[in-house]
């Protein structure tokens, strides 16, 4: 992956879904899958695994995970080191995700996404 550092465009497009038993602490270990479409490019970064929600602070993170990207040709790679943090709160959105030694390759704070995101 190239260091190219590019604001506006058209942004990237992430999906999650992660669920596990609400365990009443404040913080829940919960599975599922987590993906980041760059729209300019065609590239994805997908991750299947654990992460955790902060059900008080409607956050959701893991880190140090081995993530996969697949480029809009067709080529497939693995990279770790790969972390998220997504937040969804009263008053604002937030999302982070970088990979390897890139601290951000996706960013995006209020408004983050049309459809809203709800993290309990």
């Amino acid at each position: 992956m190239a260091g190219v550092c590019e604001g506006g465009g058209q942004g990237a497009e992430f999906r999650f879904d992660f669920s596990g038993p609400n365990t009443g602490t404040p913080a829940v270990l919960v599975i599922g899958t987590f993906s980041v479409k760059f729209r300019e490019t065609g590239d994805v970064v997908s991750y299947q695994g654990t992460a955790t929600i902060f059900p008080n602070f409607h956050q959701l993170a893991f880190t140090r995970a081995t993530c996969t990207v697949t480029t809009a040709a067709g080529i497939t790679f693995s990279i770790t080191a790969c972390h998220l943090f997504a937040e969804d709160d009263a008053n604002s959105e937030a999302f982070d995700f970088g990979a390897g030694v890139f601290p951000v390759v996706a960013a995006a704070k209020d408004p983050v996404i049309s459809g809203g995101m709800n993290i309990d």
